[in-house]
């Protein structure tokens, strides 16, 4: 599954590519699952969504709506997966929904609260991740967020920092 989002993502995405989650790698040395009655707990729940792409737009673009326009009051890139930021912040909102949609009582509406509601207005805000982009105008890589720059820490700098 995260193999699958590394492949969907694409594009010159250097150290950033550290934002997404590590593709998942079979471990030959683990012991197989007692069989039956044995195992050690339930399989997990099926994804509802296999990925974050088919989530935002399978599930996110439907129920999460609001006038974007030309970017001026709310920023939308129809190529979000261009911006790492977005990528990541909408993967741990995609891992939330798996995560709180079979969880009784108001956890989804804990989670739409405290993650949702939250993430979005990061993500939409005008100089944020998207800064530049409308859903009218699409893509805008000349304004595009630049990686912040910093200098190498002296040598002697305690490493308690």
């Amino acid at each position: 599954m995260t193999a699958d989002l590394h492949g969907q993502v694409g594009g010159n995405w250097g150290p950033a590519r550290a934002l997404l989650p590590p593709a998942a790698e079979p471990n030959p040395d683990a012991a197989p699952d007692p069989p039956g009655d044995q195992a050690w707990s339930p399989a997990p729940p099926a994804l509802l969504y296999p990925n974050v792409v088919a989530w935002v737009h399978g599930w996110l673009i439907h129920i999460y709506r609001r006038p974007v326009g030309d970017g001026r009051n709310l920023a939308w890139c129809p190529q979000w997966w261009r911006h790492p930021e977005a990528v990541y912040r909408l993967t741990a909102l995609w891992r939330g929904f798996e995560q709180r949609r079979l969880e009784p009582g108001d956890s989804v509406s804990a989670w739409i609260r405290d993650h949702l509601d939250h993430h979005m207005r990061v993500l939409t805000d005008p100089n944020g991740p998207l800064k530049g982009c409308s859903d009218q105008r699409g893509h805008n890589s000349a304004a595009a967020l630049r990686s912040w720059i910093t200098a190498e820490p002296p040598a002697d700098l305690p490493t308690c920092l």
